[in-house]
């Protein structure tokens, strides 16, 4: 319990948790950010009409007998109530009949089983589940394997053992051959654990020096990973697909996204580049079946560390930022930049009614400059190694450590970032610090150069030619209107 911050989740499984749909969902104890806290502003919501029923979909009726035998098998586990009538499933909610709200039920035929799938989302609960919910999770991937481990199990149907409270039953009715069954899940869970233990699936349980984890499989030995030989040909034909300019349908770029989206866990420098698709598929199509080098999530971390910062107004935008060898520099001893952008140097600052519409994308760029500074540096030298960044934009931080933002200006100084880090093989290592902890960075923005030695100032080049790809990008978003 001492080391575990979720050891209290179970006791509140007891009553249940909010579904979300009419009330707030739980928070984590400290874990997730809030939206509040990664926009800098509260998120807008449009009114939401209420949630209604649907019909199942044609998979799900022509499965029903497998189907309606799966929650016979789970009233048994009390994990559902039914079958029986809309009146009577009412009666269950403690609500009105026209309250209830079924939502459409398919099917998907995988290798050894039927999964029976509930949509939320077509009747409208998920959205309201969402704008509902405080707080943004993300969900782990390879880079957060932090041991290398030869075993690997699964708790059977991990999602269906949490208890709701009751007061969201009425959205969780599912309607099987004219009868409704309720999903309250298993209030008794528990006790049933206490008892016999964790309830794992041993069919999914393996040991050995290979093992396929969220789809990828890792050596454990050296240790790897890759995206499996057979998902790896899907993507490359994908790929080529697009390359040869075949046309695809709606659906069928979301679901060739998708799995682009989930390939990148394994080649992570290339997320960045599926946020203009279309434009760079030439781009990815060679970096996915490139051997990319990537460094160590071992490797030390440099001596050298660093803060910036960056503020506009209506007219203008400045950035600056410090760096310095030594673990507790004075300011006069920190090396340090103050940076006037123009409309000249760069223009996609401006492009909007003022720059502080830019101050995220600002606020990265000065992040790029300081990176870029350090990794030239001789004491750096092309040795893999951490260099140890600040930043008072939490999300900025988020969407470097994830190599992600959909976000434009920022999704083209992202790509030049970590492009920048692939080539000196050197990961960004960025924290997140409150704005009272970034006075230095934050007072050179604000042409305060008091406590700085002048002799220690550094001229930062961002002329077209001292990048990588920065330019091409930003002339690419600006004739496409971004």
């Amino acid at each position: 319990k001492a080391f575990d911050i979720d050891s209290e989740f179970p006791w509140e499984l007891r009553h249940g948790v909010p579904l979300g749909v009419d009330e707030e969902t739980l928070c984590s104890p400290g874990v997730w950010p809030a939206k509040e806290e990664l926009k800098g502003q509260l998120p807008e919501y449009e009114d939401l009409p209420p949630p209604g029923s649907m019909d199942n979909y044609s998979s799900a009726v022509l499965h029903e007998d497998a189907i309606e035998a799966t929650f016979y098998e789970e009233d048994k586990l009390d994990m559902v109530i039914g079958p029986s009538s809309i009146e009577g499933a009412a009666i269950t909610c403690g609500c009105l009949p026209e309250d209830l709200c079924a939502g459409p039920l398919g099917a998907i035929e995988e290798a050894d089983k039927l999964r029976t799938i509930f949509d939320g989302a077509a009747p409208g609960m998920n959205d309201h589940i969402r704008k509902n919910t405080k707080e943004k999770t993300t969900c782990p991937g390879l880079a957060e394997e932090e041991e290398w481990v030869l075993l690997k199990a699964d708790v059977t149907k991990a999602h269906r053992r949490v208890k709701v409270s009751k007061k969201g039953w009425k959205y969780q009715i599912a309607i099987v051959k004219g009868k409704y069954w309720v999903n309250k899940l298993a209030w008794a869970l528990l006790a049933t654990m206490a008892a016999l233990g964790c309830p794992l699936s041993w069919k999914k349980t393996i040991m050995g020096l290979v093992n396929t984890w969220l789809g990828f499989r890792i050596q454990t030995k050296l240790p790897a990973a890759a995206v499996g030989r057979l998902k790896h040909r899907v993507m490359v034909a994908l790929l080529r697909d697009i390359s040869d300019g075949k046309r695809f349908s709606y659906d069928e770029i979301a679901e060739g996204l998708g799995r682009l989206q989930w390939a990148t866990n394994a080649f992570p420098l290339v997320k960045p580049f599926l946020q203009p698709f279309w434009a760079w598929k030439t781009v990815i199509l060679l970096l996915i079946n490139s051997v990319i080098t990537s460094t160590s999530p071992f490797c030390p971390t440099s001596s050298t560390h660093g803060a910036t910062d960056a503020v506009a107004d209506d007219t203008t935008a400045t950035i600056g930022g410090w760096f310095s060898d030594l673990q507790n520099p004075r300011q006069v001893d920190v090396s340090w930049f103050f940076l006037q952008l123009t409309k000249d140097n760069a223009p996609w600052a401006f492009d909007k009614s003022s720059p502080q519409r830019r101050i995220a994308a600002l606020e990265m760029f000065g992040t790029l400059l300081l990176f870029r500074r350090l990794a030239q540096e001789d004491k750096i030298g092309g040795h893999s190694v951490y260099i140890p960044l600040l930043t008072d934009n939490l999300g900025n931080a988020l969407s470097i450590l994830n190599h992600r933002t959909k976000k434009w200006p920022c999704s083209p100084i992202l790509m030049e970032l970590v492009l920048q880090a692939h080539v000196f093989h050197t990961p960004i290592a960025i924290r997140h610090v409150k704005r009272d902890f970034n006075i230095w960075a934050d007072a050179l923005t604000n042409s305060d150069f008091w406590g700085f030695c002048p002799a220690k100032e550094i001229v930062l080049d961002i002329s077209d030619d001292s990048w990588l790809l920065l330019p091409k990008l930003m002339l690419l978003g600006k004739n496409q209107g971004a």
